[in-house]
């Protein structure tokens, strides 16, 4: 995981959650099928392998229908939900904490002054920052 101002990313083994913040920008990117989430202002922008779709968002619900899966981006104040079909990937930012909820597993980033704590499936990670990069090794 490295941050470097505004922005965190996650890795997690196995599939690539990466979730990035800066400003008021959120971004998260899961690999396979890639979905990105980025919010700006009143703007929500869904891309996906296969094809890239940007909306503004008003308020509400928004589905976005692919030949194979259906996506669903809603936003409700500070929570972001993307549902698939198969999956659902709910990231949610609640001042310096943001956490990232997937229906296999939940990863949470949390952020307090220089400590960063990484938790997932269990398994807590927690390092200081040093300067703008943070290296994470998995105990």
């Amino acid at each position: 995981m490295k941050q470097s101002g505004h922005t965190i990313t996650v890795k997690q083994s196995g599939g690539t959650i990466t979730v990035k913040q800066s400003g008021h920008i959120i971004t998260v990117k899961q690999s396979g099928h890639t979905i990105t989430v980025k919010q700006s202002g009143g703007t929500i922008t869904g891309k996906q392998s296969e094809c890239t779709i940007t909306l503004k968002h008003s308020g509400g619900t928004i589905t976005v229908k692919q030949s194979r899966d259906p996506i669903t981006v809603k936003q409700s104040g500070g929570t972001i939900t993307v549902k698939q079909s198969r999956h659902t990937i709910t990231v949610k930012q609640s001042r310096d904490t943001i956490t990232v909820k997937q229906s296999w597993g939940t990863i949470t980033v949390k952020q307090s002054g220089q400590t960063i704590t990484v938790k997932q499936s269990g398994d807590t990670i927690t390092e200081k920052q040093s300067r703008d990069t943070i290296t994470v090794k998995k105990i």
